[in-house]
């Protein structure tokens, strides 16, 4: 696909603002989502909770995505990133355009994503989980009853 994808970035003139990275190590990830203007998920469907989303949100990246289920328990619209409808161009392209062309928007959404990430960053997500293995511990009887 990436000879389309080149071929058409021709065609539209665009060439010299596109980047194809091809595979990417692990590592360079977050430095890749840190360093991005706006990060687009225009998924289809099939996805749970949007780990990529809460990836580029950590990363600072503010987010579009199509409001698919998952994605839009991820994202609260205009608030930590911006839902558009699956399968409709116009209304993704018209979403980033104004994130790119809206400074205070791209910071603000940017923010507010970083501390959505932060729910579910692994400290807090082992204390939710040790705190209910305690709570079942304690309801659990003491003794055995004949």
């Amino acid at each position: 696909m990436e000879r389309a994808a080149r071929r058409l970035a021709d065609r539209l003139g665009i060439t010299a603002s596109v980047d194809f990275l091809g595979a990417v190590s692990e590592k360079d990830v977050p430095h890749l989502y840190a360093g991005c203007d706006v990060y687009c998920a225009p998924g289809l469907g099939g996805e749970t909770l949007g780990i990529v989303l809460l990836e580029a949100m950590a990363g600072g990246a503010p987010v579009v995505a199509s409001r698919i289920p998952g994605y839009d328990e991820t994202i609260q619209d205009g608030v930590n990133g911006i839902l558009t409808p699956p399968s409709d161009p116009k209304a993704l392209s018209k979403a980033l355009v104004k994130i790119l062309l809206d400074e205070s928007l791209r910071d603000r959404l940017a923010a507010a994503g970083r501390e959505r990430a932060q729910e579910y960053a692994w400290p807090k997500v082992a204390q939710q989980t040790l705190d209910f293995y305690r709570e079942l511990l304690s309801r659990r009887p003491t003794g055995i009853e004949g």
